[in-house]
């Protein structure tokens, strides 16, 4: 960001203190400029003190506090829908047969909970099903390449889909991963007010939270792509090729 960016967004952000529904504009202004993690950190480190003054009088401090980690959550959910960055996705190896590569390929992406539709040694292909996003509780899971990844899969439901192809090319191996990530768009139910926003994307009660979207939802239902996710990519096939270099068990031992 430039410099008359981040004066403004700290403008924004103290001038909330003197006005209702300053925290508004500060999510639509974060929204639309992409701020990065240390921008938004900046901005955060000037809301508690305005926000904790109070921005709504009428409004008890303790649900100002609510409403700040609210916002920092819906800061960092905009923070992440930036493109994807570059990460290489292709990795040459030397002295591997293709049968050899398949195979590893196949048992690293079942190690990492990925159903296994398709792996043809013959063609060099080795393809999996969806597989949905691990959320933040479910430590073992490795489908998500980084903390951004993880936010994001925590904060919508995402799903992965793996390809690796091998090939010989030029006496050399060569081995590239594409991840095609998708989104679930879920059409919401109508609601008769605010306190039963909890029956928007299914049939929840105030104590049970469950999606039981009805047979309308259904037929509405749908994945949107979002595209490839590099970074997943790059960290698979560094994982087949390292478990290529693995010397095999004597299992006759």
């Amino acid at each position: 960001m430039i410099l008359t960016d981040r004066l403004r967004a700290l403008a924004i952000c103290q001038s909330s203190a003197r006005r209702t529904g300053g925290a508004q504009e500060i999510l639509a202004f974060v929204c639309q400029s992409h701020l990065r993690q240390a921008e938004l950190k900046r901005i955060i480190w000037v809301l508690p003190e305005s926000w904790l003054s109070g921005i709504d009088m009428g409004r008890p401090r303790i649900s100002n506090v609510v409403l700040l980690l609210l916002g920092a959550t819906l800061l960092s959910g905009c923070a992440m829908q930036q493109p994807r960055g570059e990460v290489a996705e292709t990795v040459e190896i030397s002295g591997v047969r293709t049968a050899e590569a398949v195979d590893a390929a196949t048992k690293v992406l079942r190690q990492m909970r990925f159903a296994v539709e398709k792996a043809d040694a013959q063609a060099g292909v080795v393809r999996t099903l969806p597989l949905t996003g691990g959320q933040f509780f479910e430590f073992w899971r490795s489908d998500n390449a980084d903390l951004s990844s993880s936010l994001e899969a925590n904060l919508q439901t995402l799903r992965r889909s793996v390809l690796v192809e091998v090939a010989q090319v030029n006496g050399m191996l060569q081995m590239r991963c594409t991840i095609r990530v998708q989104r679930l768009s879920l059409p919401g139910n109508e609601v008769a007010s605010v306190s039963q926003a909890y029956r928007i994307h299914s049939h929840s009660t105030r104590t049970t939270q469950r999606i039981d979207p009805d047979p309308t939802q259904k037929g509405d239902m749908s994945w949107i792509d979002l595209g490839d996710d590099p970074k997943l990519a790059a960290e698979i096939l560094r994982k087949i090729a390292q478990h290529i270099g693995r010397p095999e068990k004597d299992e006759t031992t």
